[in-house]
């Protein structure tokens, strides 16, 4: 399918969000920010908070995930991640920690604190 702005803009308008990861660095201006994900039918639009642009359609969840390393590097300033459609099992398959950090990272995965 070829991607048009309006296509794109209806499935993020008209859909459901259903993968968000939220981020917060602690400093001041932007941030902070969260990901998503939407679903319309059978495709999926990814909407990122740092810039205008939607990308997408993609025709699964784990294929605009990881298309993305905003919605799949995770580091210290990932707070949480939240999916309808993926357990936390499924999830975690998808992360990559973005630097070598000397602990692991802990992230809320659909309610659930995970060390990463």
């Amino acid at each position: 399918m070829i991607a048009t702005a309006s296509t794109l803009d209806t499935i993020i308008n008209e859909g459901e969000c259903v993968y968000s990861l939220c981020w917060d660095t602690g400093g001041p201006g932007s941030g902070a920010g969260v990901e998503r994900v939407y679903r319309l039918n059978d495709l999926y639009a990814v909407c990122l908070d740092d810039d205008d642009e939607h990308y997408g359609p993609y025709r699964s969840l784990p294929e605009a995930v990881k298309a993305h390393e905003q919605l799949c590097e995770i580091g210290p300033a990932t707070s949480e991640i939240v999916s309808s459609e993926l357990d936390v099992a499924a999830i975690e398959a998808l992360l990559v920690v973005d630097q070598a950090p000397s602990e692991p990272c802990k992230v809320r995965i659909n309610g659930v604190i995970c060390s990463i």
